[in-house]
């Protein structure tokens, strides 16, 4: 049975029996597409190609994950010791193309004729290619389709995508990049975090899943039953003949004492990859030039990170240029079948169980709030507040990796513009035992200084240990960055779980404790993709002052959940009127009358927080985490970006209803010499209306989905729009 099939048959029948809500895997990772779609626009401007070279590592190679040592693909145009070269790349018909991202299969334009989209081939392209050093010479042809402006998935059309190849013509310049900084792998469809570790061996782990490198499925159909090689890490080469300095070779005769080392852990915080899932390990030989399997692991669900060694004895590895790669079989249709791998190590005069012996203390968790309750909160809130709401300590967590006891210190220091302005306690312990994790409090009396008369406010915080001994400094260190915006919030920034409730008409609340009364006037809230589109999923934005018995402050118009389109990941929606609040509030959504999908932080508890209510009944949530639910609050603007761009205050206050409809629209508004436009999701305009009060017209003709009614007075050119949701 099929991950999707089996998780929608455990949604329909399981959480109907107990209690009907629940958490599901995230469909992909919306940092890393983003980080693409910026990366990808300013490569397309630049209109060059990038060629990076490889240098190659001599042993030791050590990671344990603390800092990114994935090569990083970045170009610096103010830099001078760039090789520029031009060469021919291929001529297409006989003409150049200035740049031709293709697909390999046939594609299809879209075109709209005002009530459905339709499908046209597009014609096939015939590509040939030349010789780089003979340029009128053809090595080769292939034929291929150019990539549409937008595809359709799911029912859904999607104006970005990637495509499946990219060429590149004679007149582009292609830079040549050096390395310039030290890194061990080449690749980087694994994700760097700190968050999907299960206590992680030091900071910091490799996560495998269903995702490509810019946080996208592997396969865009979705299919539940796509299964196959998904993320792959491999190391940069390595010289496995010539030793450093030149110092005489490696012989696989005598140097049997070559090890390859590391931990690895199934799910973590993830998904729990099944029986078939696996991650593998594999060695690569120059001299046959094929990657060889040396190791497996199958599925499961979490355990804690285990130890793997494994000998490099076989000749065909002894050669400059061997390389290693972790790789993991997976549903490739989501964010499934994760597996974290921590502190990989390379070298020479091992032994099978030197793991036991590794001369290191590292910290295991990121940086953390100093605040009492919240992760981030309003500057404003912090400077008015005549309460306490700092912490009087925080733990700092560190693991022992050595097979002898070791004397450790422990603090903290925070700073404000780089200056110190207090530390925590310092914390000495005689001995740390051999293989522990110890948790040790870090006290303090301290508050953040009230010095600064901006909006918003931000103090750094550094966390750190100092071992008596110690080989490895990277993973002693760990930061964290005090945020004072314009809103509250629980979670740290990072989801690893979409959360939900089944039934219809269920709502969801995160419970705040104001530290001064103040008006609320957005709030904002992370809707992550998950498994099913939710776009056309309405939901009031709802705040109670109490939920036994239930009092209800505000509740909003129909809402619909928008995607992330920045980093933040939170989509602010502004309150039609800003709300006086005080004291205790509740804030979060009415579902009408399917399950909306929240982004849920496993990283920070605040179980005790988050509530939801079926049948009347309210409940604490039975999953532990952070709802991405957020009050903002007061007239300035929340300065961290949000994922959508805030909806404007109401410039034209006007009705629409039934919302949703299948039969007729009412529009009614105020003021004459109105013009009313009926458009499509995508803006194209369907019906326009000149009215002034009131007007009526007919749906019933229309798909049904989610429509823009615009309103513009004709006089004063203000204008406003609303959603409207057809159901047939």
């Amino acid at each position: 049975m099929n991950k999707l099939l089996l998780l929608f048959l455990v949604l329909g029948t399981g959480l109907l029996s107990y209690g009907q809500e629940g958490v599901a895997p995230l469909w992909g990772n919306e940092w890393l597409q983003l980080s693409n779609q910026e990366a990808s626009t300013a490569k397309a401007l630049d209109n060059k190609t990038y060629n990076y070279l490889l240098d190659t590592n001599h042993l030791p190679i050590v990671d344990d994950f603390s800092t990114n040592l994935f090569k990083k693909y970045s170009f610096d145009s103010t830099r001078t010791d760039l090789d520029t070269l031009v060469w021919i790349r291929f001529l297409a018909d006989g003409t150049y193309i200035f740049e031709l991202p293709a697909m390999t299969d046939t594609s299809y334009t879209y075109p709209f004729n005002g009530t459905t989209y339709d499908s046209v081939a597009n014609p096939p392209i015939t590509v040939i290619f030349y010789s780089n050093t003979q340029y009128q010479v053809p090595i080769d042809t292939q034929i291929v389709w150019i990539r549409p402006d937008t595809i359709f998935v799911g029912g859904t059309v999607v104006t970005f995508h990637d495509p499946d190849i990219t060429y590149y013509n004679y007149r582009d310049s292609v830079i040549v990049i050096p390395d310039t900084k030290y890194s061990v792998w080449r690749g980087n469809s694994a994700l760097h975090n700190y968050t999907y570790g299960v206590d992680p061996i030091t900071l910091g782990v490799a996560t495998f899943d269903g995702l490509d490198s810019i946080g996208m499925p592997y396969d865009p159909t979705l299919n539940p039953n796509a299964y196959q090689i998904a993320d792959i890490l491999e190391s940069k080469p390595i010289y496995l003949k010539t030793k450093p300095g030149g110092l005489g070779s490696y012989e696989f005769l005598t140097d049997t004492a070559i090890w390859l080392s590391f931990y690895y852990q199934p799910q973590g915080l993830g998904d729990a990859p099944e029986p078939g899932d696996s991650l593998i390990l594999q060695f690569y030989s120059p001299f046959t030039d094929k990657w060889y399997s040396q190791w497996k692991a199958e599925g499961s669900a979490v355990k804690p990170f285990k130890s793997v060694s494994v000998n490099i004895r076989n000749p065909i590895f002894f050669l400059d240029g061997f390389k290693f790669r972790f790789l993991n079989y997976a549903s490739v249709s989501g964010n499934f079948d994760h597996w974290n791998i921590d502190y990989v190590r390379l070298d020479n005069l091992r032994t099978k169980d030197d793991t036991t012996a590794i001369d290191d203390v590292a910290l295991l968790d990121p940086g953390k709030s100093l605040l009492k309750d919240y992760s981030q909160m309003p500057w404003s809130h912090y400077k008015a507040s005549t309460g306490n709401l700092m912490n009087d300590s925080v733990s700092i967590r560190y693991r022992n990796l050595y097979n002898a006891n070791t004397l450790v210190s422990s603090s903290f220091d925070a700073y404000e513009s780089g200056s110190p302005i207090f530390s925590g306690s310092l914390n000495t312990s005689p001995i740390v035992p051999s293989f522990s994790i110890v948790t040790k409090p870090s006290t303090f009396l301290n508050s953040y200084p009230i010095t600064a008369s901006d909006s918003v406010q931000s103090f750094h915080v550094k966390y750190w240990i100092e071992p008596g001994s110690d080989t490895n400094s990277f993973n002693d260190t760990t930061d964290f960055h005090q945020q004072f915006g314009t809103q509250y919030a629980y979670d740290d920034g990072s989801a690893e779980s979409a959360y939900f409730v089944t039934s219809a008409g269920a709502s969801i609340a995160v419970e705040y404790n104001l530290a001064v009364a103040d008006t609320l006037r957005a709030i904002n809230i992370y809707f992550p993709k998950s498994y099913e589109n939710i776009l056309d999923r309405s939901y009031r934005l709802t705040v109670w002052e109490s939920l036994e018995p239930e009092k209800i402050l505000y509740e909003s118009y129909l809402n619909f959940p928008v995607y992330a389109t920045s980093r933040d990941m939170v989509q602010g929606i502004v309150l039609e009127e800003p709300l006086a609040v005080s004291g205790t509030i509740y804030v979060g959504i009415k579902q009408t009358d399917q399950r909306v999908y929240i982004g849920l932080d496993k990283n920070n508890n605040n179980q005790n927080k988050n509530y939801y209510k079926v049948n009347g009944i309210w409940a604490n949530s039975s999953y532990s985490g952070s709802l991405f639910i957020r009050p903002e609050f007061g007239s300035f603007t929340n300065p961290w970006p949000v994922s959508v761009d805030e909806f404007e205050l109401e410039k034209i206050d006007f009705k629409v209803y039934p919302n949703p409809s299948n039969s007729v629209v009412n529009v009614v508004m105020n003021g004459e010499n109105n013009t009313v436009v009926l458009r499509s999701i995508l803006g194209v305009t369907l019906k326009t209306f000149s009215s002034s009060n009131n007007l009526v017209f007919d749906v019933w003709d229309l798909p049904s989905g989610i429509y823009l009614v615009e309103v513009t007075n004709n006089e004063t050119g203000k204008t406003n729009s609303k959603k409207l949701l057809i159901q047939h």
